[in-house]
């Protein structure tokens, strides 16, 4: 009777390590969402400056990002506005082959990014920049910060 309910204990214990192992691997073989986590975090918590410390993560990303066009499709299929906004950014910055049809699906994108516009307002803005013609000056700055990260 004791052996067989050490075995079940130890079946008990295994299977515990294999769920959990399991749900580790799971969550981590995402990397867009593992990367994530802080950004969605500071967007969260909302406090003072958030926006410039989940710019300051996502140019970190960025950075790191060995394919920026994927990327720039898994920002604009974000629900936050912010992050949405610097999908169409990234788009534009490493002239992604879509790029004008990615930006043209939100010109009527209504939502607030952290350069307090609407991403409508930025994706007029981002056209005329792919159009070659002069763009806004906070446009032009988000871009060169963009192109640096």
């Amino acid at each position: 009777m004791g052996n067989r309910r050490s075995n079940i204990t130890i079946l008990a214990v295994l299977g515990v390590v294999a769920i959990a192992a399991t749900l580790l691997t799971w969550s981590r073989s995402d990397p867009y969402r593992w990367e994530m986590r802080p950004v969605y975090a500071a967007i969260a918590a909302g406090e003072q400056g958030w926006g410039e410390e989940a710019t300051r993560m996502l140019d970190g990303i960025i950075s790191r990002s060995s394919d920026r066009h994927a990327l720039a499709e898994r920002l604009l299929r974000e629900s936050d506005g912010s992050l949405v906004a610097e999908g169409m950014v990234l788009a534009v910055r490493s002239h992604h082959p879509q790029a004008r049809s990615l930006v043209q699906q939100h010109l009527s994108d209504r939502r607030w990014n952290w350069y307090l516009a609407n991403n409508d307002e930025l994706a007029m803005q981002l056209l005329l920049q792919l159009d070659g013609k002069p763009v806004e000056s906070w446009v032009a700055t988000w871009l060169g910060r963009t192109a640096a990260s």
